[in-house]
């Protein structure tokens, strides 16, 4: 099922935009730090017609690659707005995966009005007992430097963040690069919508072909997500209902979560109406793709219309 793709004006240019379906209710849905639109392609197959699925490209990612900056995740959670406001969209679900997991989350604590749940795929939480451990002065926290962020990002994706730097000689050699990723080496997760997912990343020519997501915004946005206590304390902010659902599998299909049953356990406590699910068979970059995973999400996004 091909998007509809639209152009919406924002701060210093356009966001391209995919839509799928034409119903009456609106979902609004933000990607991870090196995605695009087709992240949610598989989840758009699972709604009912009733909904219409909204998922534009981040700038920096996809075919809004040549947005400049200021990047980071409120400078995404803004484009988001100017998305809905474009459209007309009143309140409604806004769904986010990883790192578009804080994206929405600030919007819901920024524009509760405009933000009537929050759909979390794998993405969202902090460790609140770690912030507590390194708190603002603490001598042994680190300055969020480029460095620094890319070496955490780095132990989180592993080869997928390496390839911002790289180039490719053909299509299938990028495609090859990606399958012997260990989330789908180790996996049976390769499937066409994660083909066309990676495909939709290439841009240039051969021999010269390399990803289309700009290392500076990818830089600026895990930099946030790592150092920025507005986007690391969103969600506490935020009211309305929050379902979050989770990969059994960590990012480099490890045995762990991506986001431990500690972690999640943190914001049991004080979060309306949440609930977490964790989908088997799946890792981090896998879950949306999947069958079982996009079925999920569609359920769960329906549950909160």
């Amino acid at each position: 099922m091909a998007p509809e793709l639209i152009d919406v004006p924002v701060c210093g240019g356009k966001l391209r935009v995919a839509t799928w379906g034409r119903g009456e209710t609106a979902v609004i849905a933000s990607h991870g730090l090196t995605g695009s639109h087709l992240l949610w392609s598989r989840v758009a197959e699972e709604l009912p017609p009733w909904v219409t699925l909204i998922a534009p490209d981040q700038r920096g990612r996809g075919r809004s690659s040549a947005l400049p900056a200021p990047y980071g995740i409120e400078v995404h959670a803004a484009d988001l707005l100017a998305v809905a406001d474009h459209l007309g969209i009143g309140p409604a679900i806004w769904a986010g995966n990883s790192i578009g997991a804080w994206v929405v989350s600030v919007a819901a604590a920024r524009w509760p009005d405009r933000v009537s749940g929050l759909i979390l795929v794998d993405g969202g939480l902090t460790d609140l007992a770690e912030m507590e451990e390194s708190a603002p002065g603490d001598p042994h926290m680190e300055e969020p430097t480029a460095g620094n962020s890319d070496a955490q990002t780095r132990a989180s994706l592993g080869p997928g963040f390496d390839r911002l730097s790289m180039s490719f000689p053909s299509a299938e050699a990028y495609e090859k690069f990606w399958q012997e990723h260990p989330a789908f080496r180790e996996s049976s997760g390769w499937n066409e919508h994660v083909a066309a997912y990676i495909a939709y990343d290439l841009t240039g020519e051969p021999p010269e072909l390399r990803s289309c997501v700009s290392l500076e915004a990818a830089r600026a946005d895990s930099a946030d997500v790592l150092h920025n206590a507005t986007v690391r304390t969103a969600l506490q902010q935020v009211t309305c209902p929050v379902r979050l659902i989770r990969a059994s599998r960590g990012a480099l299909d490890q045995p762990e979560p991506h986001i431990p049953d500690s972690v999640v356990d943190q914001y049991r406590r004080f979060l309306p109406s949440f609930t977490d699910v964790l989908v088997p068979a799946t890792n981090h970059l896998t879950l949306p793709h999947s069958p079982g995973g996009a079925a999920t999400i569609a359920r769960s996004l329906e549950a909160l219309i």
